[in-house]
């Protein structure tokens, strides 16, 4: 799970799976129940593939009083930490901090929304980090899925003044980033499941790909959902 040189670090930000509080808008159309093994299987399955990469990595979980909770599901053979803060920028701020602070060099933040990222995404977000000052993958919602810095061109104010949860996440990060003149690369957008339409998205991408071996994928076929007319 470590590296011997912490040059690398994979941030993993996950939530305690408490049923009614996790994928909201999924959980309109599928139920609270269902909602809440999905956020499960996706986490799983974003840890399945990051723990194959050469890239120390954290998870970094909220609430911070659910450390057992999170254990319960996702196991204890992870490096925990809390998230630190009043709300997401914040605690996106101070995950940072605390990396680079631990002499971690590239650092980079993913969330539990996209399991069947592509783990080449990743690897590319570290080598761009050699080079540019910043790196995002664009959300297709207009949010983005991975941020990055290197220990030298963290900039804190790309947490702030931040209307998160909604289409502008990315163009108002972005415009921050430009006036503090950072170097940006953008990596491939990809998509967030949030959504009954996200969800029909990726039964129709993963459809004969590796993906149909995960654990989503299986969970998704056990309950009658492998099918985009029953979501």
């Amino acid at each position: 799970m470590t590296n011997r040189t912490k040059d690398k670090l994979i941030i993993f930000f996950v939530k305690s799976a408490d049923t009614g509080h996790v994928k909201t808008r999924l959980a309109d159309r599928i139920g609270d129940n269902l909602a809440t093994e999905l956020y499960k299987s996706f986490a799983l399955d974003t840890l399945a593939f990051v723990t194959k990469l050469k890239a120390n990595l954290q998870i970094h979980f909220w609430p911070e009083d659910k450390k057992n909770q999170l254990e319960s599901w996702i196991g204890t053979q992870y490096d925990l930490t809390p998230q630190k803060g009043q709300g997401l920028g914040q605690r996106m701020k101070n995950a940072f901090l605390h990396a680079f602070e631990n002499d971690f060099n590239r650092v980079i933040i993913i969330g539990s929304d996209s399991p069947d990222l592509p783990s080449e995404f990743i690897d590319q977000a570290f080598e761009e980090l050699k080079s540019y000052d910043a790196v995002i993958g664009p959300a297709i919602d207009g949010g983005y899925y991975l941020i990055g810095f290197t220990k030298n061109s963290f900039c804190s104010q790309s947490f702030e003044n931040i209307t998160w949860s909604s289409q502008l996440v990315l163009d108002q990060t972005l415009e921050i980033l430009k006036k503090h003149n950072k170097k940006i690369f953008l990596l491939p957008g990809w998509n967030d499941i949030d959504t009954a339409d996200d969800l029909k998205a990726l039964i129709i991408r993963s459809k004969n790909t590796d993906f149909e071996n995960s654990k989503t994928f299986h969970y998704l076929v056990k309950n009658n959902l492998g099918d985009t007319e029953n979501v």
